[in-house]
């Protein structure tokens, strides 16, 4: 995991270059209209971009490289967990939306957890609060019962966008009604030699526009991970691999991505 110190590095060595990072979900279409909605007033006051995430991953999971789950790794950093690496995605994403593109003087406040027997964290949520920005809330776990697709919400007081970011469709819905919107997504190495051949006038993912991700992961690899009681958690054996589950996690994810809520403000029984 680069740090904010690695990334200023890079940064300034690689000055009228081209470099795209490689956040998929920044090829949709669904980006820019999402920050469209945002600006255009149809949502009315947006107070909200939020995600989450419900995975089932096994020991398997954290056995696959030596650094899988870990902080640290002979003295470099790793910064391996569900925020920073597995639903990476989903937190760049929703500072893009939000148009977090510096964390600055932002209020962070993070709550992360592992119920895995690993060093980083298997299942957290972090808020980002930044003025003139809507507010940012991502929660997802490693640990759920079964797989569901993450979602990112957009939410304004007059109405609210669902984008399931692993598809390129986005659901609206507001006091004039709903409907669906579909787009194309552009493959981001097509994007660079587009910009590069001067068919195309932007990156979709520039590296300096990632700042605000890297900024957010040297703030969670600050934060302390607490363990989940162990009266909260089920362990089973599948296929060779054991899986272990938070009882409840899934409720709580949605509950905290809709109302912008850290786990802990959930009332989550898991937590207690």
């Amino acid at each position: 995991m680069v740090t904010v110190a690695q990334f200023d590095e890079v940064e300034a060595a690689g000055a009228g270059h081209l470099c795209q990072v490689g956040f998929q979900a920044l090829g949709s279409w669904a980006v820019p209209r999402l920050r469209h909605l945002v600006d255009s007033g149809e949502l009315g006051r947006v107070d909200l971009v939020s995600a989450g995430g419900c995975w089932v991953r096994g020991d398997r999971y954290y056995l696959r490289a030596p650094w899988a789950g870990r902080r640290m790794l002979g003295g470099g950093t790793v910064n391996d967990g569900a925020l920073t690496n597995a639903f990476a995605h989903a937190v760049n994403a929703c500072l893009a939306v939000a148009g977090v593109e510096r964390l600055g003087e932002a209020r962070v406040a993070a709550d992360l957890y592992r119920a895995h027997d690993i060093e980083g964290h298997d299942t957290g949520s972090v808020r980002v609060e930044l003025p003139g920005h809507p507010t940012v809330l991502v929660a997802v776990t490693l640990c759920a019962s079964e797989t569901e697709d993450p979602w990112l919400m957009v939410r304004g007081d007059r109405g609210r966008v669902r984008w399931e970011y692993l598809r390129d469709s986005i659901e609206v819905r507001h006091a004039g009604g709903e409907r669906v919107e579909r787009g194309p997504r552009m493959v981001l190495l097509k994007n660079l030699l587009a910009v590069r051949s001067g068919a195309a006038p932007d990156l979709l993912a520039p590296f300096s526009r990632q700042r605000a991700f890297v900024e957010l992961c040297d703030r969670l690899l600050a934060s302390p991970v607490r363990e989940v009681p162990e009266s909260a958690v089920r362990r089973r054996s599948t296929d060779g691999d054991r899986l272990t589950e938070i009882v409840g996690v899934a409720a709580s994810t949605k509950r905290a991505a809709e109302n912008g809520l850290l786990y802990r403000e959930t009332g989550a029984a898991w937590l207690t």
